[in-house]
């Protein structure tokens, strides 16, 4: 089935401070992480292994948005150190800053995920995602008028994750005993 539930009394009948969830669960510890997947994810000396569209360029090992435009800034899966793979978690995270017009936000897309729209306010932004495909990495501003810098992108693979239960746990079952 579907359905996650913990401190439920059975199959319905929830436990005070009971969760349940319906739908995947996803156990992974961010801090359990493999290599990097990225090339020049820090733009040290250059954007060597990106591509940046309209409205972006690369100053001082860094990436800005400083002009109008909605291009992309993406790397290829062919440019990563090493590709995604489907099926495996990664954990991705990069940092925005000097954010002088904060106007919209930004869709993230990679390995067959579209992450949740980013602000363009100024904090980093960390994301796990379950890959689907080997697709590419691609940062979209939503708005011309955005103006913003990007550095520090970091992708991993997430190697790790644990699940402690202190009680029954019931596993294709209605009701754990």
């Amino acid at each position: 089935g579907d359905n996650f539930a913990i401190g439920m009394l059975g199959a319905t009948t929830p436990r005070a401070n009971s969760v349940q969830i319906n739908g995947d669960v996803l156990v992974a510890k961010q801090s359990s992480l493999g290599t990097e997947k990225l090339t020049n994810g820090t733009f040290t000396g250059s954007a060597t292994g990106w591509t940046l569209g309209t409205g972006w360029a690369y100053s001082a090992d860094t990436v800005v948005k400083n002009a109008d435009g909605v291009g992309t800034l993406s790397q290829t899966s062919a440019a990563m150190a090493t590709p995604l793979v489907a099926g495996e978690t990664y954990l991705l995270q990069f940092t925005l800053s000097a954010a002088t017009v904060v106007d919209g936000s930004m869709a993230v897309t990679i390995g067959g995920a579209t992450l949740r729209k980013t602000t363009t306010n100024a904090a980093t932004y960390t994301y796990t995602f379950i890959a689907t495909s080997t697709a590419d990495l691609v940062f979209t501003p939503s708005n011309t008028l955005s103006r913003f810098t990007i550095d520090t992108i970091t992708l991993k693979k997430i190697t790790g994750g644990d699940l402690f239960v202190l009680d029954n746990v019931g596993i294709g079952t209605a009701a754990p005993t």
